[in-house]
């Protein structure tokens, strides 16, 4: 019967050709078993990173609405606070906050560009 060779603690060792055989099958799902560990290790923190600048970002903005909501508390007028809360928190269109202020559509959409461009330049 023919001995083979595996290598075990830094020793050679003799061993039957079964042995070698299930050895070998063994060492090699090891190492495709590490190999896929890495890949799903990698897709994990992908995902983790990901999910992590998607926080942050998340984080980011809401500390930015909060600074706009901060800045037109205390920089806008009575009325330019209004339309800015109509049209900037409580989502509402141009024309619904023209209706709910009693002006026009017009009026209302000069405000609303003062009010970007009063903001825009404190932010700066």
């Amino acid at each position: 019967m023919e001995q083979k060779m595996i290598k075990h603690c830094g020793k050679l060792h003799e061993v039957s050709p079964e042995v070698h055989k299930a050895y070998e099958t063994a060492t090699r799902a090891i190492i495709r078993n590490n190999k896929d560990f890495h890949e799903n290790e990698v897709a994990t923190a992908n995902v983790v990173k990901i999910d992590y600048v998607s926080f942050e970002d998340d984080v980011e903005d809401s500390l930015i609405v909060e600074q706009i909501k901060q800045l037109a508390a205390e920089h806008l007028t009575a009325d330019e606070y209004i339309i800015y809360e109509k049209i900037f928190l409580d989502g509402l269109s141009e024309r619904e906050t023209a209706e709910i202020i009693g002006a026009n559509n017009i009026y209302v959409h000069r405000k609303k560009q003062k009010i970007i461009e009063k903001i825009r330049n404190l932010l700066n």
